[in-house]
C-alpha cells in the first residue's frame, strides 16, 4: 500500500490535526495530558482501513513520554477515548493540557526520498517535512514490532508521527501548543472491529 505524508491543506476528505473534538477519559473522568494528534477520515479509500466507523482518532500522552505501549477504545458516536491505563499527571506550572490547534490536512504520496531505505528516509521523518506519515509500511526507528489487538487480531498500521524541522515549519503546529517528541516516534495501529488503537513508541 502507498505511503502518504499529511500536509496543511484540504481536499474532499476531512483529515485533521489536533483539536478538541475527542474527549479522552479514564475510569469515567477526563484524562489530562492526552492529545488528539490526528483524526483520519476513513472514507478515504487510499487508507485501506475498512470498517463500520468513519473516523479514526490517533491520540497519545504527550510531554511525558513512556516506552510502554498505550491502548485505548474509541467511540465515534460520543467522540470519546477510553484509556486502558491511567494517564500521566502533568505539572501545574504550565498549561500543557490545552489542545493543539485544529488544522485541516491533505495527503500527498510520499516521495522516493521518503520511501528510501531506512537510513535515508529517517531524515525527513525525524526532524523533517514528512513527520506525519499515513498508511504504507511503518518506518521503524529501531526494529519492526508485531502489534496485535487484545482480541488476538493483527492490528493495521494507520500512521506514524515524528517531529518537524523548526527552521522550516509546516504551518500545522502552532507555536503556542508545540508538538516535539525528541528523538522519538509514535506508531498507531488500529483494530476497527474492536474500535481499539494501540500506540507504540520507538527512539533512535
Amino acid at each position: 500500500m502507498t505511503a502518504f505524508v499529511a500536509t496543511l491543506g484540504s481536499d474532499e476528505f476531512h483529515h485533521t490535526f489536533g483539536g478538541s473534538r475527542w474527549r479522552a477519559t479514564y475510569n469515567g473522568a477526563t484524562a489530562p495530558g492526552v492529545q488528539t494528534i490526528l483524526t483520519l477520515d476513513l472514507t478515504d479509500p487510499r487508507l485501506g482501513l475498512v470498517g463500520d466507523v468513519r473516523e479514526l482518532p490517533l491520540c497519545s500522552h504527550l510531554w511525558i513520554c513512556s516506552a510502554d505501549r498505550q491502548s485505548y477504545l474509541f467511540d465515534p458516536e460520543t467522540r470519546t477515548i477510553v484509556l486502558d491505563e491511567a494517564p500521566w499527571e502533568l505539572s501545574s506550572e504550565e498549561d500543557q493540557r490545552r489542545p493543539m490547534q485544529l488544522r485541516t490536512l491533505q495527503l500527498r504520496e510520499a516521495t522516493p526520498e521518503e520511501l528510501a531505505p531506512r537510513d535515508e528516509a529517517i531524515e525527513p521523518f525525524i526532524g523533517g517535512s514528512a513527520f506525519l506519515r499515513v498508511g504504507g509500511e511503518p518506518l521503524w526507528l529501531y526494529s519492526p514490532e508485531e502489534v496485535r489487538c487484545t482480541c488476538g487480531r493483527s492490528a493495521s498500521f494507520a500512521a506514524a508521527v515524528g517531529y518537524e524541522n523548526g527552521k522550516r515549519p509546516s504551518g500545522i503546529i502552532d507555536v503556542n501548543t508545540p508538538l516535539f517528541l525528541g528523538e522519538l516516534a509514535l506508531y498507531f495501529f488500529a483494530c476497527l472491529p474492536c474500535q481499539r488503537v494501540t500506540v507504540v513508541s520507538q527512539s533512535t
